[in-house]
């Protein structure tokens, strides 16, 4: 499910040795959402299937028992 709204979210900056295409970051609010950022500069929110939780660590939806900070 991608949605357009981004409610505020900001891409935050990344250093160019480190970066990645379409980095992830996880939705603040709600852990079945997360923010793909195109070119690391605009925000895309995304969700995850039924049943699953954005997992920080791996940049990908997960069953909830194995994200550890879910």
């Amino acid at each position: 499910m991608v949605q357009e709204a981004t409610q505020n979210f900001t891409c935050p900056t990344v250093q160019q040795d480190q970066a990645v295409a379409h980095p992830r970051y996880q939705d603040p609010l709600d852990c079945q959402y997360f923010y793909v950022c195109i070119n690391g500069k605009i925000p895309r929110r995304n969700g995850c299937k039924f049943g699953q939780v954005f997992n920080s660590k791996t940049s990908a939806c997960d069953v909830p028992t194995e994200v550890p900070d879910w």
